[in-house]
């Protein structure tokens, strides 16, 4: 419950008993001091209503634009531009974006990272909260793999119309983990498979779909001066790796730290 619950921390329990003893207790405190983000929370999470999508790329497009660049969206990247001393922009259809670094979703640089496992997720929509879960509103579980006869933890999150993505007397179901077995077939079965011990928590559903997408990491030694790629979304739904990640290359551009830019509590 502390470890996994609370400091989020993934991997077996012989990476566990590597850790040292402060890094989990600054994981800790990260999890006592999310609950004053916000006054009267609840929960040490915080969750946008509409969702995540449209809203992150609409407030990213807003504060470029209001600092004099350019931002094209839903628009696939042709090409990553290179000139004398590394990267210097990319190329989206006859038009030409320059700019001193590019940073890049690793399905934008095929050729510059390599797979190391895929993930299954399930989506799922429901007339009821999820079984077991006190008829909350919304939830984040997270079952540790040597629980469900697995190597790997499933993770699972659930969001009601309090939240607005959904309409009322309906939820959503979002469920991944690692595929450990093959990952040939329909995404469906595969789901049902790896992902068996969420479904008691979902019947009765009205709806469910999966996909299987490969998560990849940028290879160091394929990667020119001036261009930044992120990995692909990991199965967890806390985003916690996706946060490391950003600081990392926000620091490696800027030269600065995020956590010595941002204020104390109180």
């Amino acid at each position: 419950m502390i470890t996994r619950g609370m400091a989020l921390q993934s991997g077996s329990a012989k990476r566990l008993k590597k850790m040292r003893a402060i890094e989990l207790v600054r994981r800790l405190k990260r999890y006592k001091d999310a609950y004053r983000t916000f006054p009267h929370m609840t929960s040490p999470y915080v969750y946008p209503v509409g969702g995540f999508g449209l809203s992150l790329a609409k407030a990213m497009s807003h504060v470029v634009q209001a600092n004099g660049g350019t931002c094209v969206l839903e628009q696939p990247v042709d090409a990553i531009l290179q000139g004398g001393e590394g990267v210097c922009g990319v190329s989206i259809g006859n038009e030409e974006i320059h700019a001193d670094y590019v940073i890049a979703a690793p399905e934008s640089v095929p050729d510059r990272v390599e797979q190391k496992y895929q993930v299954v997720r399930l989506f799922a929509v429901l007339a009821h909260p999820p079984n077991l879960c006190k008829d909350a509103s919304s939830c984040h579980l997270i079952i540790p793999g040597a629980h469900c006869e697995r190597e790997n933890d499933i993770f699972m999150v659930s969001a009601g119309p309090s939240h607005g993505v959904a309409p009322k007397g309906k939820w959503l179901v979002a469920a991944s983990a690692r595929v450990e077995g093959s990952a040939d077939g329909d995404a469906l079965a595969i789901a049902k498979r790896e992902l068996a011990a969420v479904l008691p928590l979902l019947k009765p559903a009205r709806k469910m779909f999966a996909e299987i997408t490969p998560y990849c990491e940028p290879n160091d030694e394929a990667r020119p001066d001036g261009l930044h790629i992120f990995s692909s979304c990991d199965e967890s739904t806390y985003l916690d790796s996706v946060e490391e990640e950003v600081e990392s290359i926000f620091e490696r551009v800027t030269g600065e730290r995020i956590a010595s830019l941002r204020k104390p509590y109180g």
